[in-house]
């Protein structure tokens, strides 16, 4: 490591499989507002899992984060997908902004433009920051290789130091400025739809059951029988059984 003296212990989760610890926030440079009044600070009112994995090439993100980064990041360049990776400039005139994740421990660690911008030659290069179904952090190589780590499994602790050639700051506490929330319900088109097609699948259930509760009154009988529920209770009570059942529906709902 560079110094000794910047090392800094992130706690892990207690008990689980991976090397996994808290997001709580993720920042898109050095100023607080970008281009066009976007924000560049965003605070996660549910803090997300983050796995540390040295078996991990890239860094990923949850869709619906990645899709914000990536829009901030290189907005001011042109993109090409080829063969599952993003194609990026390797010298843009607007050059690359750090992005930075906030953990459970409110320390900021940066990622720098030097590695999740990664030269494949011929002026060309790939963005290592992608994106992951799932609702965690994969933190892998494009984040890992900026730090000297310390793997501390008695303690459920990971130490992290820019190394020697890193041009990464040292991780440190601060305040995350001026921010939105990023809910953890502010799903993507996709997630949308999944989850309006659910909705609707037991809407239509809930209609189609109702329609077969009709029909088995008819031919049962049952509509007579509740009519005849109805006149004796007019008797009982000089009331209507049906509006009594509607007064108790609208206090209980």
């Amino acid at each position: 490591m560079s110094n000794p003296a910047d090392l800094v212990w992130i706690n892990m989760i207690d008990g689980d499989y991976f090397w996994k610890g808290k997001i709580t926030g993720f920042r898109i440079g050095e100023n607080d507002d970008l281009p066009n009044n976007d924000k560049a600070n965003f605070y996660l009112r549910n803090p997300r899992d983050a796995i540390y994995d040295t078996g991990t090439s890239l860094l990923y993100l949850p869709q619906n984060i990645d899709e914000i980064v990536a829009e901030r990041l290189l907005r001011s360049v042109s993109v090409t997908q080829e063969s599952g990776l993003t194609l990026v400039p390797c010298s843009p005139s607007t050059p690359y902004e750090s992005f930075w994740l906030r953990t459970g421990d409110e320390y900021w660690m940066e990622i720098p433009p030097e590695t999740y911008i990664m030269d494949i030659g011929e002026s060309v290069c790939v963005y290592g920051i992608t994106t992951t179904s799932s609702d965690y952090f994969l933190l892998g190589d494009v984040f890992l290789r900026n730090y000297y780590s310390i793997h501390d499994d008695d303690n459920g602790l990971i130490g992290l130091a820019p190394h020697a050639n890193s041009v990464a700051t040292p991780l440190a506490i601060g305040p995350l400025g001026p921010y939105e929330y990023f809910d953890a319900f502010d799903w993507t088109r996709q997630e949308k739809i999944t989850f309006y097609l659910f909705i609707g699948k037991w809407v239509g259930i809930g209609y189609g059951g109702l329609g077969a509760l009709l029909v088995l009154l008819r031919f049962t009988g049952g509509f007579d029988f509740l009519v005849k529920m109805n006149q004796k209770w007019q008797e009982f009570t000089n009331g209507s059984l049906f509006r009594w059942f509607g007064l108790l529906f609208n206090i209980f709902t």
